[in-house]
């Protein structure tokens, strides 16, 4: 699963090994007494760990019992969840967000090496329990986002403009107004489900700019929502804009299915944290702190882009296992 025909779980893996590293350096350094080295070492153990669980054969994990892997894998998350709440650090928003990425791990992986992989990600990670401890929802909004992608899908499989179509793209602009960085993602995604009925997705495009338009201006000051310093308008600015607009365009083109949106889409996003953060011009330390929090946003997008292909699509070949 994780070899040279797979190399967006390999790219999916390493982010997310990359990712919990920085969270241990930045956020939990005084669990460790060299912080620097024990990223350094969990990033490899991370990535070591999905290579060995994605290079068992389907064979051998098929000898557990799907079912029961599954209901121990709830029983397991809920357990956590009941712990956290008898020790008083209990959060709804996020916790709501825990059980429903576990529910869409065990729905939408096709094998049980995929969905045991999935959970490495997401229970071996500290991105999950910085979340579960704070009030960090940069991952739960992501997991929302997510999860309303693959609904929205199979509503779109009917090619109607009615009130699932309308509310759909009201529900996005919300999404996108109280994360802006999501927005990157509704627009590859909108790119791959309309790129065979041009005129529908612009009407599609239109109604969730006018919805956010009027959300921004009637809940602005309403609600909590993550609030980017102010910009200054630079040559480097729109040209950065144009390429991420672009390769949103062609991501989303080029993409087979919705995990691989949740991929390309997970990149793009990547970079645009990097320019944000950058464009801030504050030490490195800084830079750290505000960079590693806003990585939540794509951390559950890695885990729904891993995926267990049974062949290597674009030469119709059947992989051997």
């Amino acid at each position: 699963m994780l070899n040279k025909y797979n190399f967006i779980n390999i790219i999916s893996a390493a982010l997310a090994g990359i990712i919990g590293g920085l969270y241990l350096y930045t956020i939990f350094p005084d669990l460790f007494t060299h912080p620097v080295s024990s990223a350094l070492l969990y990033t490899i153990l991370f990535f070591m760990i999905c290579l060995f669980a994605g290079r068992i054969t389907r064979s051998v994990w098929k000898m557990l019992n799907k079912n029961w892997l599954n209901i121990s894998e709830s029983i397991f998350v809920i357990g956590l969840l009941v712990y956290s709440f008898m020790s008083g650090i209990f959060n709804y928003w996020n916790c709501a967000g825990i059980i429903l990425a576990a529910f869409l791990i065990i729905y939408s992986s096709l094998t049980i090496r995929e969905n045991v992989i999935k959970f490495i990600f997401f229970l071996v990670s500290p991105v999950f329990y910085y979340g579960l401890l704070t009030l960090n929802s940069f991952y739960t909004e992501t997991i929302f986002a997510a999860s309303f992608l693959l609904l929205i899908e199979k509503i779109f499989s009917s090619r109607k403009v009615d009130h699932y179509f309308i509310m759909s793209a009201i529900v996005l602009a919300f999404l996108a107004f109280i994360n802006p960085f999501l927005a990157i993602l509704f627009f590859v995604f909108c790119s791959y489900q309309f790129k065979q009925e041009l005129k529908r997705g612009l009407l599609f495009f239109l109604i969730a700019v006018a919805a956010f338009y009027f959300i921004n201006a009637f809940l602005k000051d309403q609600l909590i929502v993550l609030s980017l310093h102010h910009l200054n308008v630079s040559f480097g600015i729109i040209l950065f804009l144009i390429l991420i607009i672009v390769s949103a365009i062609y991501s989303g083109w080029i993409s087979r299915n919705i995990f691989e949106v949740f991929f390309s889409s997970s990149i793009i996003i990547l970079a645009a944290i990097i320019v944000y953060c950058i464009s801030l011009d504050t030490p490195l330390i800084l830079f750290l702190i505000t960079f590693t929090p806003l990585l939540s946003t794509i951390f559950p997008l890695l885990i729904f882009a891993v995926r267990d292909y049974e062949s290597k699509e674009y030469l119709g070949k059947i992989l051997a296992d």
